[in-house]
This record gives structure tokens, sequence and C-alpha cells, in this order.
């Protein structure tokens, strides 16, 4: 895999806890609540959240779920993410 790519893939992850972080707060809900709910640590999704980790992808499927997200919560006007 080229560099390119990499930051791309990168930057997709970025927009993925973006979009998990921003529901997150349109709720009203905090990383505790959300990492109880979803039954993860809280300071590693914290960690994540703030990017300081990586998010696995285990964990965008259970966040999503949690919070209610689909597919489309994941596009932009211009492409998907």
């Amino acid at each position: 895999m080229g560099l390119r790519n990499v930051e791309e893939r990168g930057a997709s992850i970025m927009d993925y806890i973006s979009v998990i972080d921003e529901k997150r707060l349109q709720i009203g809900m905090s990383i505790r609540t959300l990492a109880t709910r979803a039954s993860m640590d809280d300071d590693i999704l914290g960690k994540t959240l703030h990017r300081k980790r990586t998010m696995k992808a285990s964990e965008l499927l259970i966040l999503s779920k949690t919070l209610g997200l689909t597919f489309d919560d994941f596009q932009t006007d211009d492409k998907a993410v």
C-alpha cells in the first residue's frame, strides 16, 4: 500500500471518529456513559475520540450501534467517508 493510500485511510478513520463524537455531543452523552453503554473502557474510548489511539473496526461497529448511527450517517455530500 502506497503512502497516499495510508494517508487517505487515516483521514477516513478520523472522519469516522468525528461522526461518532459529534453524535455523542449532539445527544449530550458523556464519554463515560457512551463507554458504559458500549461495554468499553472509558479511558480507551476517550483516547480514541481525542485521536491518541487508533479505533478498531469492532469499536466502530459497536459505537455506531450504540449511538444509532447508520452507514448513511458516515457519508458526505461529495463522497462516502
